[in-house]
Formats: C-alpha cells, structure tokens, sequence
C-alpha cells in the first residue's frame, strides 16, 4: 500500500506502477486489511481490479491459523530478551535467500549508455607491476618529469631556517 501511496504522489507518469502495486496488493495479500482500500483506489484510478489467488489466500488462512500468541510471561520478559519477536513471521513459503541490494529510485533519471564506437567504458582495473623502476626509466611513463637539480648551489640555499623561537633553538643544541 505504500509503494502504491509513494507511486501515486510521484505524478501522472507513475500512474501506472501506483496501479500495479494495489493490484499486486489485492491479488497476493487478499486477506490484508488494506485490501479494501487499494480496491477503492484502483476505482478512483478506473482500473480493473484483479481477482484473489487462491494460493495466496490458503497461504493467507494458513498463517493466521498457526499464529502463536505471547503467554503472560513472555509478554512480560519480552523487554529483557536479546532476540527479535519472531511469533508474527511467516511459517511457510521460501525464505529469501539473497540479500536486499539498495535500488536507485525510480525518480533519479538513468545515464545514457556509451556509445559502442568510443568503446569507452567505466571500469577500472588494478594489477601488480612486476619491474617498479617502470616510472623512472620510460619517458612515458608519467606525465611531467622531475625538475633538474641545480649544477651550483648557493650558499643562502643550503644554511638551515632560523628557529622560530628559542625552545626550538636550545632543543637542537642539546641533541
């Protein structure tokens, strides 16, 4: 129900997927409690409104049956335990057995596809150079080279900086 309430502010263009996802509600949940809400909407929208699976509703019937419910005591240690309440999961059914991945929501615009000519492609590889004096023997191997050191230096260039103040100065002549 969500999915088709966040679809259905999104504008006209998403229309479409709002529908579906009330269908999706009335067709699979049919014993939920918003089913009679996402018929409603799927009236209001002028779409057809799909008939209940009849898997979904013995799967449906099923879990309500077999519900357990918390005893006295364990409604009253709930706070103390260390797990989640699990009374209200499902019993049947398929685990998922892959992880969520995030998705990119459907308001963010995809990036065009590269062109096939250009055969550039964003992935990016690393691999272990085996001679690393690579880089100071080839003259292509980096962008600008080193500056030359200069042929005659001058004494001003080779005197140490004046300390900045005489903490600093004592400490050297203690080493």
């Amino acid at each position: 129900m969500k999915l088709g309430d966040s679809y259905g502010k999104m504008g006209e263009r998403f229309l479409d997927r709002s529908a579906a996802a009330y269908a999706r509600v009335v067709k699979d949940y049919p014993l939920s409690q918003y089913v009679d809400e996402a018929k409603s909407k799927l009236q209001q929208m002028e779409r057809p409104i799909p008939e209940p699976d009849p898997a979904a509703v013995a799967r449906m019937k099923y879990e309500q049956e077999n519900r357990t419910k918390a005893g006295i005591v364990s409604k009253g240690f709930s706070i103390l335990s260390h797990s989640p309440d699990t009374r209200m999961a499902a019993k049947t059914g398929t685990p998922a057995m892959t992880s969520l991945q995030p998705s990119t929501p459907v308001s963010v615009p995809t990036p065009a596809a590269a062109p096939a000519a250009t055969g550039a492609t964003a992935d990016v590889t690393i691999q272990t150079v085996g001679d690393s004096t690579a880089l100071d023997q080839n003259p292509d191997a980096r962008a600008a080279k080193p500056a030359e050191p200069a042929a005659t230096a001058t004494p001003e260039a080779t005197t140490p900086p004046a300390p900045a103040n005489k903490k600093q100065e004592t400490k050297k002549k203690k080493k």
